[in-house]
């Protein structure tokens, strides 16, 4: 928001008095002196908090758990990106995909399903075919687990345990935005039955998103937040399902 360019409207205030206005962006605030009343819009109170140091308006979450919740972020991505996923699957039998990029069988741009009935995970990625790969049955995937992904390959460790596959992807690019449980695809937007610990995007050996669960207190609504643009997603379906303080 730093950067955007902000708008000033002057304009009438409460018992005659005046009021001042800014836009930029999506975000808002109007101040008006008489009423001794300042509002804001969410993305612009929290980066004011944040501004002068003082708490932000959510309290960090250990997880959220997915009520046929799903979130659609403004991130896209090309395949040379890098994902570290924590988190795990809720129930037996269930298909999650903690994240995708796509949008068809052939617009796929870093997508992972794992299934715990078949105790296998289908790892897409650009140029790499669909395929189901057995996982070692001493990870159990409705326990916390970590998932690094890349164009080289897939590694999920639990404690002391870990399972790799290799493979090779291109580094090819689609303007398809990064869900995070459910999928772009219509066919597949059930595959969320599942509980969000974390999700790390990196490029380059830089971080350009990493999502946490933080509930908002004006609301007590659960969600995901963004911590390198500062934003916090809402579910696009049903709301998550708050898990205890961190």
């Amino acid at each position: 928001m730093a950067n955007d360019r902000i708008t000033l409207i002057e304009g009438g205030g409460s018992a005659g008095g005046s009021a001042v206005s800014a836009v930029s962006g999506e975000s808002a605030f109007t101040v008006d002196a008489a009423a001794g009343a300042v509002t804001m819009s969410p993305d612009m109170k929290e980066a004011f908090l944040q501004a002068l140091g003082l708490a932000s308006g959510y309290t960090d979450l250990q997880y959220v758990r997915s009520n046929g919740s799903y979130v659609i972020t403004d991130l896209t991505l090309n395949g040379n990106y890098t994902f570290t996923f924590k988190g795990r699957a809720t129930a037996s039998g269930a298909i999650v995909s903690p994240y995708t990029a796509h949008s068809s069988s052939t617009m796929r741009q870093g997508l992972l399903l794992f299934n715990t009935a078949s105790h296998k995970v289908a790892p897409y990625w650009p140029d790499v075919s669909w395929s189901d790969q057995p996982v070692p049955a001493a990870i159990d995937f409705t326990q916390t687990l970590t998932i690094v992904q890349d164009r080289n390959g897939i590694a999920i460790s639990q404690g002391e345990e870990a399972w790799t596959c290799s493979y090779s992807g291109s580094g090819a690019t689609y303007d398809v935005p990064l869900y995070i449980f459910g999928s772009a695809n219509p066919g597949h937007a059930d595959y969320n039955a599942g509980i969000f610990e974390s999700l790390t995007v990196s490029l380059d050996g830089g971080t350009v998103a990493r999502f946490v669960p933080k509930l908002r207190n004006e609301d007590n609504v659960a969600g995901l937040y963004d911590t390198v643009a500062r934003r916090f997603y809402t579910s696009a379906g049903g709301a998550f399902i708050a898990g205890p303080a961190a």
